[in-house]
Formats: structure tokens, C-alpha cells, sequence
């Protein structure tokens, strides 16, 4: 089998970029998934395809009609992880400080801008939140006040329990 042969590239599965995007694909399997996603422009479209159609259906859930969207009170939090944006789908996992989180939301320092509208995934300890980045300022030369609005959150299992 001759790996740079097009005919022998095993594609991930529908719902291995499902898992990866609600953060429950094996962390064994994280690293070699991620490399094939970012290398392969099929499964980066797809990826990013995903992400988008698994956040239109959490958000059918979710009731967005105040028009504010900030109805919850905001309280100071510190925390730190990272955070990957998948669409549009970039290749970097950056770094994040947690400032301060609501009900629906958190506010973050990111080392780089995003679009609003991005659809993100924050990793903090053993929980993984989609979100949709509402707004991105600049800080300082390497930091930006990011305001994600949470669309799901879910608690990861160890290998152990999968």
C-alpha cells in the first residue's frame, strides 16, 4: 500500500468528527484524527461542515429571542485551557485564560483574534463547551478579550470509562 496513493487515504467517519467536536473521541486517538483532518482538505471541509450542523441543532434547543442575549448576571472565574475554532476551521489549539462565565457564556483572554461568529470548541480540565465567538477586541499586542456564547457543554470520560 503506497500511503501517497489517493485511493489508500482512510477518511474519518461521520461520527468521529462528530465525537471530536463534543470532545468525546478516545484521547488516544486525538492526536492521529487531528493530523489527518488538518492535512486532508476533504475532511477539513467535512469537519467544519459538521461543526456547523451539530451547532444548528444544539441551538434549536437553546431560546435566543431576548434581544439582549445577555440576560444572565456575569461572574468572575479564572480558570485556564484551550480553545480550537472550527469554523472556520484553523489548525492552532491556543492557550486561554477563563475571566469571567454566565449561564450562556464566557468571557475570555485569547492570544489572537477571532470572527465573530466562529464556531469554537474550549477545553477546560474534563469539560468541552461549543461555542459561537459574539465578540473579539484587542487587549494588547497578544491578547484579545473574547466573549464566547455557549451553545452546549459536555463532560469528557476518561479512557477508562469508554
Amino acid at each position: 500500500m503506497n500511503p501517497k496513493d489517493p485511493a489508500d487515504v482512510r477518511h474519518v467517519h461521520d461520527d468521529e468528527l462528530q465525537m471530536y467536536i463534543l470532545g468525546r473521541l478516545r484521547l488516544a486517538d486525538v492526536d492521529s484524527f487531528e493530523r489527518h483532518v488538518l492535512n486532508c482538505g476533504e475532511c477539513t471541509e467535512r469537519l467544519a461542515g459538521a461543526a456547523r450542523f451539530v451547532a444548528q441543532i444544539i441551538g434549536l434547543k437553546k431560546d435566543y429571542s431576548h434581544p439582549d442575549r445577555r440576560v444572565g448576571p456575569r461572574f468572575s472565574a479564572s480558570g485556564t485551557g484551550s480553545l480550537r475554532c472550527f469554523s472556520p476551521l484553523l489548525s492552532e489549539r491556543w492557550p486561554i485564560q477563563i475571566v469571567d462565565v454566565s449561564r450562556d457564556g464566557l468571557g475570555l483572554f485569547a492570544p489572537t483574534s477571532l470572527s465573530v461568529s466562529a464556531l469554537v470548541q474550549v477545553h477546560v480540565g474534563d469539560v468541552f463547551a461549543l461555542g459561537e465567538v459574539r465578540y473579539s477586541r484587542r487587549v494588547s499586542d497578544q491578547q484579545y478579550r473574547v466573549g464566547v456564547r455557549l451553545l452546549d457543554l459536555f463532560k469528557t470520560k476518561s479512557d477508562a470509562d469508554k
